[in-house]
């Protein structure tokens, strides 16, 4: 069996890699601008030299500079599943709402 792309627009697999692809770039998008503001702020803190401040983003920088990135990564996702899941929210009662996959039209 031969597994080409139009089998794979057919079958309608073509319209979840792409809702899988977009959420991905969203993600992505989302985690660059956190990280531009923590670092903004944290560089904003360093050059303001705010004593208490100043160590507590040197000690940030030298745990997660010190720590393997792949370790950081491993620790964010598993936390992340007991946080999404867990923490309840007032309008939807259990969980985060998780937006649906678009129903592909055949």
């Amino acid at each position: 069996m031969q597994l080409g792309l139009m089998q794979l627009w057919e079958s309608g697999w073509i319209s979840a890699l792409l809702w899988g692809a977009t959420i991905t770039i969203m993600v992505g998008l989302c985690a660059m601008f956190a990280g531009l503001v923590i670092g903004i702020i944290c560089g904003m803190i360093k050059w303001g030299r705010v004593t208490p401040l100043n160590w507590l983003v040197d000690g940030y920088t030298t745990v997660v500079r010190g720590v393997p990135e792949l370790l950081i990564i491993y620790l964010l996702f598993f936390s992340s599943v007991e946080f999404v899941t867990e923490w309840p929210m007032p309008s939807a009662g259990r969980g985060w709402p998780i937006p649906a996959m678009p129903s592909s039209s055949r």
